[in-house]
């Protein structure tokens, strides 16, 4: 299952439910922003994953237990850590403000949702998106996995956003270049 996915489908759908209600918005126009909101996340977390040092200090985040509250309960995007939590990811992952309304502004041509609407939701988005590579990364043999297949699984969630649904060659470049630097 890809990030959108993953992000959709967390908590039942319920996020998405409490994300329509959190920012008065209707489920499927929830989902819209969720959709346009989490290519540059996307991104951002390929970018991270072949900086040098970047797949790890990702693994870390992810590990720590702190983001896997917000695929499994519902109500975690109401809190305000969502949006601190998600505000240090996209810092992390994009840079600082401009970029975050550079990516609402995108999304509302996309989506016809306002940018200030936007521009709010995304943290939240974030917080969901870590959430759920959370989870993934937690789930079965990762944790146990060498750098090269934790790069590999990372980026088989992310490789569909994109490549516009086709992790194709994109992804399997950034797979490349992970497997150089981590030398296997």
């Amino acid at each position: 299952m890809d990030l959108l996915q993953s992000v959709l489908n967390a908590s039942g759908g319920d996020a998405v439910r409490q994300l329509a209600q959190k920012f008065n918005l209707n489920e499927d126009q929830a989902a819209a922003g969720i959709t346009s909101l989490l290519p540059a996340i996307a991104g951002g977390v390929q970018n991270q994953i072949a900086s040098v040092g970047g797949l790890n200090s990702l693994l870390s985040t992810l590990t720590s237990g702190r983001h896997a509250k917000y695929a499994d309960d519902p109500n975690a995007v109401n809190h305000p850590s969502a949006v601190a939590d998600g505000t240090g990811a996209l810092n992390q992952l994009l840079g600082g403000a401009d970029a975050h309304r550079q990516v609402a502004q995108q999304a509302a041509q996309q989506t016809g949702i306002s940018s200030d609407t936007l521009a709010q939701m995304l943290p939240v988005v974030a917080s969901l998106a870590r959430g759920a590579m959370s989870k993934h990364v937690s789930s079965g043999d990762l944790q146990d996995a060498g750098s090269a297949q934790q790069s590999r699984e990372l980026l088989s969630l992310v490789g569909p956003l994109l490549a516009g649904g086709n992790s194709g060659s994109l992804t399997s470049g950034v797979i490349g270049l992970a497997s150089r630097l981590f030398g296997k």
